[in-house]
């Protein structure tokens, strides 16, 4: 999870990972990079930090996409 897109591709880029592996709005609300195991190691050796599938879930419930847009916003209480 990044705090935006942008965030997202640079590290994408820095793990080596092509653009064009990338998945988002409108396919997916969630936006993100399909990654490999190693991939994955790399990236926390580099920093990332590792969340659970439950973690996501609850934070994609806490938050929503507007459809159409491209960035995370507040869902409202």
């Amino acid at each position: 999870m990044a705090d935006g897109e942008a965030e997202l591709h640079r590290f994408a880029h820095r793990l080596g990972i092509h653009r064009l592996s990338y998945q988002g709005p409108p396919k997916t609300a969630a936006p993100h990079y399909d990654i490999t195991g190693l991939e994955r190691d790399r990236a926390l050796r580099m920093g990332a930090i590792a969340v659970s599938r439950r973690e996501i879930v609850a934070l994609y419930r806490r938050v929503r996409i507007p459809k159409g847009s491209r960035r995370l916003v507040q869902a409202a209480e």
